[in-house]
């Protein structure tokens, strides 16, 4: 007898009872996440109708269907956890801060053209994150950030770059395009050496075999996303990733993530995409050379220099800008340079969020002792 087979099924049947329950009781609490809730109720049906099959195969009681027995004892787990974790748990936490940040979040996609998002579940109880697809839909995502999320608008920039893993997710072109720069690059620099013998030539070309293996999906997401971020929050979107390497202090050329490339790369990467227009403006150079002063006292390595160089983040950062202009031609690009200070220090209801934050990001690099008050007041603006 499959004991184990018979003993999760009925456990499987008592966490749908559980979770049926769960999502009739949101969805009379959540009436403003009907969108959501509907989609919800779609996966639960199909994830109910192969809970029923489930368990008419294990009636059959016949060693021929354990595999299949298996895998849709595997497929209805994996429906269950983002289900109950993200979803159930985010809807049942979600107070009245989470619904005025989801205003916020909506009509913030709106103005982007990212139309496919039709509802958002905000959680507000760590760093920011996305979870951008669900069963392999893209039109509910999960929007993770921290409970001062719009106190602050060196904070609200991530925002962009968050929903950038929401484009990315959802069409395989931007990451087939950035493989492709990466390998060119990598393949180029191959030929690019004087005479050496066979066995350097055998050491450099694993050498940078192993620098063109770090350009995976991973790293290829962020840096995407932090160009994303900058083609539609401009200058903004620079001053956060510089506050970003800095505040925490973490050396900007250090490889030690498989996820994330350094901050280094991600700083330089975010100035690229900028327009010359915006590189030039004076405040733009402050903010840079804010990044350059820290940078100064660390050194890259041969390694760093090798997976990042300014040549590979340059072409990266003009592809994204061209690619994003190609295929999604309705998300508008910030080509503005940041606000005249005079001009910043009287924003008024009715800005949009992408010229708030850069206003901001104007009063806190030319009149950093009105900040915290002009901060105040901004925040009134983000209904």
């Amino acid at each position: 007898m499959p004991y184990y087979r018979i003993a999760k099924t009925a456990e499987l049947d008592l966490l749908f009872n559980w979770l049926e329950e769960q999502l009739r009781q949101l969805r009379a609490a959540n009436p403003e996440h009907a969108v959501l809730l509907n989609y919800l109720d779609q996966e639960y049906k199909r994830a109910e109708i192969k809970l029923t099959l489930l368990e008419a195969v294990l009636a059959l009681n016949d060693p021929n269907f354990e595999k299949r027995a298996d895998k849709l004892s595997h497929d209805l787990s994996r429906y269950i956890v983002p289900t109950a974790n993200h979803y159930v748990a985010g809807l049942q936490c979600q107070g009245p801060h989470g619904r005025q940040v989801r205003k916020v979040l909506l009509r913030l996609c709106q103005r982007l053209r990212l139309d496919w998002i039709e509802d958002i579940l905000t959680c507000l109880h760590r760093d920011m994150a996305v979870l951008a697809e669900y069963r392999g839909l893209f039109a509910i995502p999960v929007f993770f950030g921290p409970p001062y999320l719009l106190e602050t608008i060196l904070e609200v920039p991530g925002i962009y770059h968050e929903f950038g893993h929401s484009v990315f997710a959802r069409d395989e072109v931007f990451r087939q395009h950035l493989s492709t720069i990466v390998k060119t690059h990598f393949a180029q620099l191959k030929q690019q050496h004087a005479p050496i013998s066979p066995d350097q030539k055998a050491l450099r070309e694993k050498e940078i075999d192993g620098a063109a293996a770090s350009w995976g999906a991973l790293w290829l997401a962020e840096i995407f996303c932090d160009l994303f971020a900058s083609y539609v929050c401009g200058p903004a979107y620079l001053a956060s990733m510089v506050d970003l390497g800095r505040a925490r202090g973490f050396p900007p050329y250090t490889l030690a993530s498989n996820s994330h490339p350094p901050n280094g790369a991600r700083v330089m990467v975010s100035h690229f995409a900028l327009s010359d227009q915006q590189r030039q403006h004076p405040t733009v150079q402050k903010i840079y050379a804010a990044w350059q002063n820290f940078t100064n006292s660390f050194t890259p390595g041969q390694d760093y220099r090798l997976r990042c160089s300014e040549e590979l983040l340059k072409s990266l950062a003009q592809e994204v800008n061209t690619l994003i202009a190609q295929h999604l031609p309705n998300v508008p690009r910030y080509t503005k340079t940041p606000t005249e200070l005079v001009a910043a220090r009287h924003v008024q209801a009715g800005i949009s969020l992408e010229d708030l934050i850069n206003a901001g990001v104007s009063i806190l690099f030319e009149a950093p002792g009105e900040f915290a008050n002009w901060q105040k007041s901004a925040r009134l603006l983000i209904a």
